[in-house]
């Protein structure tokens, strides 16, 4: 799928943003703390890059949401939202912050064929 979009000029990037299952926000046992350095952020997005190291491998930027959690709050950027933008940078479409069927891989692939769809035929895949 990526390498498809990718021949199309897709550019994957991804902003690592605070905790989502931080122990001291939302007790669910998981054992994370929230960051309270730029440090910590850093250590975690390694953490989870080695974790996940395909998806890790398949990004052109990624980048760390600063610690005022600015990207967060700008863009209701809670984690596993997508955002699909021109090459301005202008958001062209965004998944639903309230939809929780948008973290499904059945989701990621119909976001995959609005992507492809706006390439061919040049418009935004609202």
């Amino acid at each position: 799928m990526l390498r498809e979009l990718r021949g199309m000029g897709v550019f994957c990037a991804m902003v690592y943003l605070q905790e989502a299952h931080a122990d001291d926000l939302w007790p669910l046992g998981y054992g994370i703390r929230s960051h309270v350095t730029l440090e910590d952020r850093i250590g975690a997005c390694r953490d989870f890059l080695t974790r996940h190291s395909e998806f890790g491998a398949a990004l052109d930027s990624l980048t760390l949401d600063g610690m005022k959690d600015e990207f967060l709050h700008t863009f209701g950027a809670w984690p596993m939202r997508y955002f699909v933008s021109d090459l301005t940078g202008n958001i062209t479409w965004s998944s639903d912050a309230m939809d929780l069927q948008a973290h499904t891989p059945e989701d990621v692939s119909k976001l995959y064929d609005r992507v492809r769809e706006q390439l061919r035929v040049g418009t935004p895949a609202v």
